[in-house]
């Protein structure tokens, strides 16, 4: 079990070291309010199938992040709510595969996974004291690359790429943004970049159907150290 861990939104497959054992922060580079900007989430991983040390296994995971009520948020707001993974609360298996993984000097290994999972976002209605919950279904498909370069490195650059697409209630999204629409195709990119023992920079990018775009820059710090 890995314990939860603070941190600005971002995507990446349940063995990236930088995202199972560290801590994130992040801002938002979209504008808006600037305490608004700063994000943080929480994550919980437990592997059920398979082991770390092996190429492949399932994880339950569980991601905990605040339930917004803004009363005022705009549409680009919400939406970024609704499609980034690590928003709200988000619950889910991630089957897993790793390839290409051997003990050379220069290692260059990627892996799958496939997110199924339950999310759930809360929104206050302008104007009313009424709370809109919108349930999720999403489904995804990640792929995730990572570099480590040298003996002395110990942890790598990682790039991960993940589309999903959500299911919901109808009625609820035309509650929140005042028209019916019943599933949301988004896609969510995540590079970190090593920048010392224990540190990286952190990029998050994110898009939908609705062409809400998000990008998030940041520093993440962790205790992990990847594996030989």
């Amino acid at each position: 079990m890995v314990p939860s861990t603070p941190g600005a939104p971002a995507t990446g497959s349940p063995v990236n070291p930088w995202l199972v054992a560290g801590v994130q922060t992040g801002y938002s580079l979209n504008g808006g309010e600037f305490a608004d900007n700063f994000q943080a989430a929480g994550r919980t991983l437990v592997e059920v199938l398979g082991k770390s040390s092996d190429k492949g296994g399932v994880f339950v995971m569980a991601n905990l992040s605040r339930l917004k009520n803004q009363a005022d948020a705009d549409e680009a707001t919400k939406l970024k709510e609704i499609q980034q993974s690590n928003q709200g609360i988000n619950i889910g298996v991630f089957p897993h595969k790793i390839f290409n993984k051997d003990g050379s000097a220069d290692m260059v290994f990627w892996s799958v996974y496939a997110p199924i999972t339950y999310k759930l976002n809360s929104f206050k209605q302008t104007g009313t004291a009424e709370s809109v919950y919108l349930n999720q279904f999403r489904l995804g498909a990640g792929f995730e690359i990572c570099f480590l370069p040298g003996q002395s490195a110990k942890l790598p650059t990682t790039f991960s790429l993940e589309p999903n697409i959500g299911f919901f209630n109808e009625n609820d999204y035309n509650k929140i943004f005042g028209k019916e629409k019943s599933s949301l195709l988004s896609l969510e990119a995540t590079l970190i970049i090593p920048a010392g023992v224990g540190k990286g920079f952190m990029f998050s990018y994110s898009n939908s159907t609705e062409n809400s775009s998000q990008f998030t820059a940041g520093l993440i710090f962790t205790g992990a150290v990847s594996e030989k």
